[in-house]
């Protein structure tokens, strides 16, 4: 009988870590994401998509927010710390404590030089950003719960943040609220949690909550615009396309719903309910648009 050689293999089974926030730079084109293992993952999306760097956690914090300023990478976490990292070292460089308990959610103004960042307790924090560090600048009026989430105008002169059953505009010159939208309850015993803010630059606001409504509002009155019951659960991110016509949004319904504004023959504009795609099996918890790519 002949003899035989066996040779056994053993095939690499990766389980991915999920992802927890998403930023995207521009100019550069590269990619920022966090996952659940509190690892930084930085991709190239110049040309074919491919993972440029990788950036280990030395805690066990989770990163929640991450953002982009020319080529300057920073984050946010339940530590309550501001993180800049080396990029070349892929290290920390340093860190600035927030005022009061974890940071959900970080924010740059337009003109690159403010970073606003939410905490638990209803602080939103001001940080002016400098050649190697940024440097703390005021802190606005304390809110009633933790501030999920948060931007811009894009004048610079005003914050919109989201919370349990409130969206607020806030001036940042004094600090005060200047408007509270109500969003209602799905069931009066159950708070409505508005996860995801974003903002056009007409200031038209566009926020996702927990009863997975999307509204528009219109941030120089205060008033709501529309209302729509887009999915059946969570709605956890939205992101707007270059030109600021189609929002995409997504969430614990893994559905990826599009509203694009159109022109109506009054002059005024409208949302609708564009292209629906199921492309995820599982939460979605950040979108990107990337591009014309999201």
């Amino acid at each position: 009988m002949s003899s035989h050689r066996i040779h056994s293999v053993r095939f690499y089974n990766p389980e991915p870590s999920a992802i927890h926030c998403i930023s995207y730079e521009k100019h550069t084109k590269r990619l920022a994401l966090s996952r659940s293992d509190n690892s930084i993952e930085v991709w190239d999306l110049s040309h074919t998509p491919h993972i440029d760097r990788v950036i280990q956690s030395s805690d066990n914090i989770s990163v929640e927010s991450l953002v982009w300023c020319n080529g300057r990478l920073f984050s946010s976490g339940l530590n309550g710390m501001v993180t800049e990292y080396d990029l070349l070292t892929l290290l920390p460089k340093y860190s600035t404590p927030v005022t009061s308990g974890p940071c959900w959610c970080l924010a740059i103004d337009w003109q690159k030089t403010t970073i606003a960042a939410g905490t638990e307790d209803g602080y939103i924090n001001l940080f002016q950003i400098m050649d190697d560090s940024i440097l703390y600048d005021k802190i606005l009026d304390k809110q009633e719960g933790r501030i999920m989430c948060l931007a811009w105008e894009a004048t610079g002169d005003r914050i919109v943040t989201g919370s349990e059953d409130a969206v607020r505009i806030w001036n940042v010159k004094t600090g005060h609220a200047i408007h509270k939208m109500t969003t209602g309850r799905a069931m009066t015993s159950r708070p409505t949690i508005v996860w995801c803010v974003t903002v056009t630059d007409d200031f038209t606001i566009i926020t996702g909550d927990s009863r997975g409504k999307l509204c528009m509002w219109d941030g120089n009155s205060g008033t709501n615009i529309a209302s729509h019951q887009s999915h059946k659960a969570d709605v956890l991110c939205v992101c707007l396309d270059d030109q600021q016509t189609t929002v995409y949004a997504a969430g614990v319904d893994p559905l990826i719903a599009t509203f694009e504004r159109i022109q109506l023959k009054s002059d005024s504009n409208k949302w609708v309910r564009s292209i629906q795609r199921r492309i995820h099996d599982h939460d979605v918890r950040a979108l990107a648009y990337c591009h014309g790519k999201l």
